[in-house]
C-alpha cells in the first residue's frame, strides 16, 4: 500500500471515529542506522505528512534539520525535532516529539503557539504520562 493510500485511510478512520486531530496520516521517523538520508524518502511523503528527524547523535544533525525543513516547506510536511525544542525552535520547525524519557523529566519549554507535540510511547505507563502532558499524539511501539 502507498504512502498515499495510508494517509487516506488514517484521515478516514480518524473522521469515522469522530476524531478531529492536527495529526497527520503519514509520519516518517528518521534513523541514523535504518535510515542515514532520509530526504529521499522524505520527499516521498504525501502532502500533509510529516517527518520526525531523530538523528540523536548524528554529527550534522542541525544541518540534516535544516535540508528537511526546506524540503517540509516545499512539499507541504511538517517536521518535528525529537528530544530538542531548542533545534525546533532555531529551524523554525512545526513542532517537537518527545522520546519517552522525556515523558518522565519533560523539558522545560513554553509550547509555541500551533506546535505540534508528539511522544513515543513504549508501554500503558507512558502512554498516560504522554496523555497528562497533553501531547497531541503518541507514537506507539
Amino acid at each position: 500500500m502507498s504512502a498515499v493510500s495510508l494517509a487516506k485511510l488514517s484521515f478516514r478512520l480518524n473522521r469515522a471515529a469522530g476524531v478531529s486531530s492536527r495529526l497527520p496520516g503519514v509520519i516518517l521517523l528518521t534513523d541514523e542506522a535504518r535510515l542515514p538520508d532520509p530526504l529521499v524518502a522524505a520527499a516521498a511523503l504525501p502532502r500533509g505528512g510529516a517527518v520526525i528527524l531523530r538523528h540523536y547523535d548524528a554529527p550534522g544533525r542541525e544541518n540534516l534539520g535544516r535540508e528537511l525543513m526546506a524540503l517540509c516547506r516545499q512539499r507541504g510536511l511538517a517536521l518535528l525535532i525529537a528530544g530538542d525544542w531548542r533545534l525546533a525552535w532555531k529551524l523554525g520547525a512545526h513542532g517537537v516529539h518527545l522520546p519517552e524519557w522525556q515523558l518522565w523529566r519533560p523539558p522545560a519549554v513554553a509550547r509555541k503557539p500551533g506546535w505540534l507535540i508528539t511522544a513515543a510511547a513504549h508501554s500503558p505507563s507512558a502512554l498516560v504520562r504522554a496523555a497528562r502532558l497533553g501531547v497531541h499524539g503518541a507514537l506507539l511501539s
